[in-house]
């Protein structure tokens, strides 16, 4: 997360095997808008899970 609380880098290191599951995690991403964290920067990892029915 940069300086404008906005994600500026990501990455998939597993991928769900579907191709629009990919993309639609990159656009969850995409669609954060955080307060501008403390010191200017900011690192994380998570999960995104999505159960189908």
């Amino acid at each position: 997360m940069g300086p404008s609380g906005r994600v500026v880098s990501q990455a998939i290191t597993r991928s769900s095997g579907h191709a629009a599951l990919d993309a639609a995690a990159r656009a969850i991403l995409s669609a954060v808008q955080a307060p501008p964290p403390p010191g200017g920067r900011f690192s994380t990892n998570t999960i995104i899970r999505f159960h189908l029915d």
